[in-house]
């Protein structure tokens, strides 16, 4: 990395402690950023998003989640239809082993995957789905970029945030950002992130994770 931005250094504030960063204050702060909606909505090319920031257009859902949505879909109705005729009960069953049958045809159709959230999330599942795509973030940044894995938490969790917005690819691709937290150039890693055009589209987002990668926990 070129360090260009050298006289530049001593016109920004200087690294700062503060209090632990971890899982729960990321999590906190995607949703802050990201928002949780427990309807579908859509958000940039007529993507279809769910929860916090779940991107049913392109991640769409996995095998295990559609199971673990459906039971849990299941479970909701069953209290209320077994008030009914025991045919109603069965009849529960039958839809569910029915959309058990169809689910891989379902999931590999992103126009379709949808359908699966037709009456919408509750909040503990949008939590369950936003873990999952913290831990595939973080599967995905550190198998691609080796220095990921030694890096702070709260430096991992800039990255992991970017990544919930422009795409894991889109961070791989802030070569000097990468550069400069591999090397432990903090402020450099900043600049950088401060200049970005992210930065132009995402501004108080942006300086907040500026923030975050110059305290020092």
């Amino acid at each position: 990395m070129s360090h260009k931005q050298t006289a530049r250094v001593a016109l920004v504030p200087p690294v700062q402690k503060s209090v632990s960063f971890n899982q729960e204050a990321l999590t906190q702060q995607l949703i802050r950023h990201e928002g949780l909606m427990c309807g579908l909505y859509l958000r940039r090319n007529s993507e279809v998003f769910i929860g916090v920031g779940r991107n049913l257009s392109r991640v769409g859902v996995s095998e295990e989640e559609a199971y673990y949505l459906i039971s849990r879909d299941v479970k909701r109705l069953k209290p209320l239809l077994e008030q009914e005729e025991n045919q109603f009960v069965q009849g529960v069953h039958q839809l569910e082993n029915e959309a058990a049958l169809s689910l891989p045809a379902l999931l590999s159709d992103p126009h379709k995957v949808a359908y699966l959230f037709d009456n919408g999330i509750t909040q503990q599942e949008a939590h369950y789905l936003l873990a999952n795509d913290i831990k595939r973030i973080e599967v995905q940044l550190s198998q691609a970029w080796a220095s990921f894995s030694t890096l702070p938490f709260h430096h991992q969790a800039v990255l992991i945030n970017m990544a919930f917005d422009i795409g894991v690819s889109q961070v791989l691709r802030a070569r000097d950002l990468l550069a400069a937290l591999a090397e432990g150039a903090i402020q450099f890693a900043a600049i950088e992130l401060e200049v970005s055009d992210w930065a132009k589209l995402e501004g108080k987002r942006v300086k907040e994770l500026v923030a975050q990668l110059r305290l020092a926990y």
